[in-house]
């Protein structure tokens, strides 16, 4: 009985002391909630609640984005906001509407400068934002406002089309996001109203995303949009006028999505065209239609393009490039992906010279269409498809594959030269019927194979079997050869004549 009274007091007292400190963290909660800012225990609370609209440097000289060649905007978690606006003059809103918890060694001040470089005509805007171990909000807007109307000495209002032409919209933050051209009114019938026109971008994040919306021009001198995990999206088609810079766009694990992009400073040729270097990481690249040439760095990503005016190459090392996605509706020029390791590459077709070179990974040409010089494309331990439309004279095909199978169609004659090698894989090629070259077929070690051998054998397309219906070995009706090398199946099919 006296053990059940010790036992009841025990717990009776552990509950009190429990409610007590639940009382004290309550206490200490709601006084550092009712008087932020004050350093309670090591610990403070912040919370701001503030808009501020500023025509004036932290200098009081006034702010005039005409005359300005860059605006640079340094930020942390702020977003960025770039827009034309119902203000009378060039403005810069802040906007801090953050709450959180801090320790007491942590700033959780909000400050804002202004400088005005005059003589190189750079505004730099820098913000501090509060420090904290826990954010309920995360609230910070810096907004570029740029007036849709101008008025004169008279009083006359016009639409203000020109405010940032020469001006480079610069922004670094670490997380917040950057919008570009966002609608500010409901006069959508009068775009100029709304729609400013930068001369240049240049945008860098560690995670916050990149946004083109509908009410910025689509045309820049250059561009450059960097990302760490955040995405990179448009509404709007993207030209970009080089001018001799360089252009890039670029993601680590986010996704990259234009419709459009334009390179247009000059004529593109298969020598002479704009590039633009786009980084994926591990992240994606989707876009509808591409004029002038891209090179892709990539670690595993995905590339998706629809129709491409100029070359595409992938030339980071094999070291850095493992299990990447490529897929192309259509290449107007050349193909230069001469690392991969595990690659997964899909072009429906290629206008231009073809360099495919993997450690291992899968294949796919829909079309060699007017390849006049070469095409390489090797594998250690994939397969290869390839179809190719239309043979120009002199022309040289490898395909390699070191297990892998290959397949290969002629829809024309064959005109060149053509080596298919594969270890172990098997190989299907199919010719039109008709057409005549020089067809030879040996073992890895270098054997000749018997045309009678099973290993090899050809059908028509009524399905009767034939075995060599064209010259094998040293036949010398054509210089246009096919030399087939593996120790797995030659199989055939003779296509009918078109």
């Amino acid at each position: 009985m006296a053990g059940d009274k010790v036992k009841k007091g025990f717990a009776f007292y552990l509950l009190m002391f429990i409610l007590l400190i639940v009382a004290v963290f309550l206490g200490i909660l709601t006084f550092m909630l009712f008087s932020p800012q004050k350093d309670v225990l090591g610990f403070k609370y912040f919370s701001f609640n503030e808009s501020d609209q500023v025509v004036q440097t932290t200098a009081n000289e006034d702010i005039n984005f005409s005359t300005l060649n860059k605006i640079k905007i340094n930020a942390k978690n702020a977003s960025v906001n770039v827009m034309k606006s119902n203000v009378v003059t060039d403005t810069i809103e802040f906007v801090n509407n953050s709450i959180g918890f801090a320790r007491s060694e942590q700033n959780t001040t909000f400050n804002r400068e202004i400088i005005l470089d005059k003589a190189n005509g750079i505004l730099t805007i820098n913000v501090t934002e509060p420090e904290g171990f826990l954010h309920f909000s995360n609230n910070i807007q810096v907004n570029i406002l740029v007036p849709s109307e101008l008025q004169d000495a008279e009083g006359i209002k016009s639409i203000n089309y020109n405010q940032l032409l020469n001006t480079e919209i610069s922004v670094t933050t670490d997380s917040g996001n950057v919008n570009l051209g966002l609608a500010t009114s409901d006069k959508e019938e009068m775009t100029a109203y709304n729609t400013i026109a930068p001369a240049n971008i240049n945008i860098r994040t560690g995670s916050g995303s990149i946004k083109f919306n509908k009410y910025i021009t689509s045309r820049f001198s250059n561009l450059t949009l960097v990302t760490g995990s955040g995405s990179i999206s448009s509404e709007i088609g993207l030209t970009i006028m080089g001018n001799g810079g360089v252009n890039k766009i670029s993601t680590t694990n986010g996704r990259i999505d234009i419709s459009n992009i334009t390179m247009t400073n000059v004529a593109w040729t298969q020598s002479n065209s704009e590039l633009l270097n786009v980084n994926v990481g591990n992240g994606s690249f989707n876009c509808d239609k591409f004029v002038g040439t891209i090179s892709v760095v990539t670690t595993s990503g995905k590339v998706n393009i629809g129709e491409l005016t100029g070359h595409f190459s992938a030339n980071n090392t094999k070291d850095f490039i493992d299990a990447p996605t490529f897929n192309v509706k259509k290449v107007g020029g050349d193909v230069s992906i001469p690392h991969g390791n595990n690659a997964n590459i899909e072009i429906g077709q290629v206008d231009g010279y073809i360099n495919i070179d993997l450690e291992g990974g899968r294949v796919k040409i829909g079309s060699e269409k007017g390849i006049s010089e070469r095409s390489w494309i090797s594998t250690k331990s994939g397969g290869i498809e390839a179809y190719i439309a239309d043979e120009k004279v002199g022309v040289i095909h490898n395909f390699e594959s070191n297990n892998g199978e290959i397949n290969v169609t002629f829809a024309s004659d064959i005109r060149s030269h053509t080596s298919i090698l594969s270890n172990t894989g098997n190989v299907n090629l199919n010719i039109r019927s008709g057409y005549k070259f020089l067809l030879e077929v040996k073992t890895t070690d270098g054997k000749y194979v018997d045309p009678l051998n099973d290993k090899v054998s050809f059908e028509f397309i009524d399905a009767k079997e034939y075995k060599m219906p064209f010259g094998v070995h040293g036949y010398t009706g054509t210089a246009n050869s096919v030399l087939i090398q593996t120790d797995g199946q030659v199989r055939g099919k003779l296509l009918s004549i078109l």
